[in-house]
């Protein structure tokens, strides 16, 4: 029986790092699950237009990779990867899975997830598959690799709810 990371000190850790995410980064994106039921495939099982659900707000750590620029006959195009970190547990909450193929949104730009890593454990020990009698170690964040997409490629659009008449007395003082 290991005497550290048990549930006691996992709890610590996710305590931690809850309050990092949400108190001092603060920094939130939103997660577009991509809906198979709904996107019509083609005979090689692709489709060109997916459906996604309505966006779900999730913080996020997230850092860039650098710009790569590529000249084609249409002009100058870049492209660009980020990582995505989540924490596994404010996801379960939340009833979100992240997959490959999900779209997120930040920063007024669309990020399509290429890959998942879900093997970050505190203690290096994975809760899931412990041989002791309690459960050891932690599951502690989902890590999503993705590449900036257009708009115009995953078919979500923004729309206005309502035009606002800045003559109109609905507004704030």
């Amino acid at each position: 029986m290991p005497l550290f990371h048990g549930q006691r000190d996992a709890g610590l850790v996710h305590k931690f790092n809850m309050e990092l995410i949400n108190d001092i980064i603060d920094t939130e994106v939103a997660v577009y699950k991509l809906s198979l039921e709904d996107t019509k495939s083609n005979l090689y099982n692709e489709s060109d237009k997916k459906i996604y659900y309505s966006p779900v707000k999730v913080p996020a750590r997230i850092d860039y990779q650098p710009q790569t620029y590529e000249g084609t006959e249409f002009g100058q195009d870049y492209q660009q990867s980020a990582v995505f970190a989540f924490i596994r547990e404010y996801l379960k909450a939340v009833d979100i899975f992240v997959e490959v193929g999900d779209v997120i949104e930040y920063n007024g730009e669309w990020w399509e997830i290429d890959a998942i890593q879900e093997n970050q454990f505190f203690g290096g020990k994975n809760p899931d598959y412990s041989f002791a009698t309690e459960k050891w170690g932690h599951n502690v964040s989902i890590v999503a690799n993705a590449h900036l997409t257009r708009r115009s490629r995953i078919h979500i659009e923004d729309f206005r709810p309502a035009v606002v008449d800045n003559n109109s007395n609905d507004l704030p003082s």
